[in-house]
């Protein structure tokens, strides 16, 4: 049995994950909190559609918020409106995180 290889036939210095470890998501929870919150599943093809701002909401705080939305783009579609806070992206939750944060 030959070990894996990367790149220039250097073999590989840790096994190849087999099992990986229970995962608690954390955005069921937090969307628990917000009477209005909904789940949008967006696919991605060049663009969702969407430009973004930080801001200030009266129950959240500081957040990430829908500043203008393309036409016939992904996020319209799924019904995303301009003023719509975004509360997490892919599980990673962006309630109190500032622009600055996302551009990283």
């Amino acid at each position: 049995h030959r070990p894996k290889t990367v790149g220039n036939d250097h073999p590989i210095a840790i096994p190849t994950i087999k099992h990986h470890a229970p995962f608690f998501d954390e955005t069921a929870e937090l969307f628990n909190q917000y009477k209005d919150a909904k789940l949008v599943q967006i696919v991605k093809i060049e663009s969702i559609g969407i430009m973004i701002i930080e801001g200030k909401h009266k129950e959240i705080g500081s957040g990430i918020f829908i500043s203008d939305i393309q036409e016939d783009s992904g996020a319209q579609q799924a019904g995303l409106v301009v003023g719509d806070v975004i509360l997490a992206v892919n599980k990673d939750i962006l309630v109190k995180v500032n622009y600055d944060y996302l551009l990283i």
